[in-house]
């Protein structure tokens, strides 16, 4: 059987869909279509439910799939093996992240990781739709929320709290909130309804201290940025609740407010496919992350 349309199928399976499958490889919607039909015409058997919306696989093709899968991750791990010098961290890595952790968190990492690591290539992919690991659209990925997957590596690298921030002078204009009841008199500065974020209920700040049947705070402003929410707040327009990521802090105008209060909080996990964990540029990245996060955490204690 063609090995290349054996992988037609497999991305076409998991992205179901000769569209968004035919964007992997750079060909026609019908090309790849051809390619499929090819190998139910030899199989003898439909692979594929067609539907309006999108492809589903037959019970022939689940059987197919995860054959194919297995052999092709098993290709995957010997190409990268053979296209790598796996003894040096050197060579193209493609990390996935989030806009926000790519603007405002991940940066404050990559001077000191590409001076220890000079011979890696980075490639930072901000984008908050999950790219898919397995067919390779990134090598490794830094989320928020890893459903899990049995093929993959998932280390865990710390915990992002949300707390509220505001300007010095912000406070010296409009006064320091000394109970959560308090907010009620302040400029509120929140998400948008309709942004994208792991953190479950993060405008928590509009029913913070309220009583069961009061209703919500009205918002001075809605931003649908974490970068942009930090902004705002450190010009003075008010209070938000904001990541406590102690590099990005320290160096900001911003200071706590009702600091003993902590809201929603969200791990972060460095993943790869288990094809890739000897690579030593994949593991590289993680394992630099995760010390450095070490060290930041025992130095400060959010707690204290």
């Amino acid at each position: 059987m063609d090995w290349d349309k054996l992988r037609a199928f497999d991305v076409v399976a998991r992205c179901g869909s000769f569209a968004r499958a035919a964007q992997e490889f750079h060909l026609s919607p019908s090309a790849v279509s051809r390619q499929i039909a090819d190998i139910e015409h030899s199989l003898g058997v439909s692979l594929f439910n067609r539907h309006p919306r999108g492809l589903t696989l037959t019970g022939s093709g689940e059987i197919l799939f995860k054959s194919t899968a297995e052999v092709l991750e098993k290709l995957k791990e010997t190409e990268a093996l053979l296209k790598s010098d796996s003894n040096e961290p050197k060579g193209l890595l493609r990390v996935a992240t989030t806009y926000s952790l790519s603007n405002a968190w991940l940066t404050l990492y990559l001077k000191e990781f590409l001076e220890i690591y000079p011979d890696i290539q980075l490639t930072i992919i901000g984008n908050d739709d999950e790219l898919d690991l397995q067919i390779r659209q990134a090598d490794v990925a830094i989320r928020t929320a890893v459903p899990y997957q049995p093929e993959l590596s998932q280390i865990y690298l710390t915990t992002f709290h949300l707390r509220l921030y505001a300007s010095k002078s912000y406070l010296e204009k409009f006064g320091v909130p000394q109970k959560p009841e308090d907010l009620d008199h302040h400029q509120l500065l929140v998400f948008g309804d309709d942004v994208a974020h792991p953190y479950g209920n993060i405008n928590w700040l509009l029913h913070f201290g309220l009583k069961k049947n009061q209703p919500a705070r009205t918002p001075y402003l809605r931003i649908n940025s974490a970068y942009g929410l930090r902004r705002c707040a450190e010009s003075g327009l008010g209070i938000a609740a904001i990541s406590q990521e102690y590099a990005i802090l320290e160096t900001s105008d911003l200071v706590p407010v009702l600091p003993n209060f902590v809201g929603p909080s969200v791990k972060i996990y460095y993943v790869y496919p288990k094809s890739l964990q000897k690579i030593k540029r994949v593991t590289a990245l993680g394992d630099f992350l995760k010390e450095r996060l070490e060290k930041e955490n025992g130095e400060h204690n959010w707690n204290d």
